[in-house]
């Protein structure tokens, strides 16, 4: 949610100054959510694995997305 808000006020800033139209705002928006839909799968899964040696206690975190 942040992130499109994020992307909302640099699109507005963009358009502000005349760098850009809001059909350029609108189309970089659909490649992006079209490249995500294409290339990002649905889930996320996040390992959490505890770690124990002689000298040290710790988590080891892995994700994949």
């Amino acid at each position: 949610m942040a992130d499109d808000i994020a992307a909302l006020y640099v699109g507005y800033t963009r358009v502000e100054a005349d760098r850009h139209s809001w059909t350029d705002i609108a189309g970089a928006a659909l490649v992006s959510e079209l490249a995500a839909w294409w290339l990002v799968e649905p889930e996320s899964k996040v390992v959490v694995m505890p770690m124990v040696g002689r000298r040290y206690v710790g988590v080891h975190i892995a994700a994949r997305w």
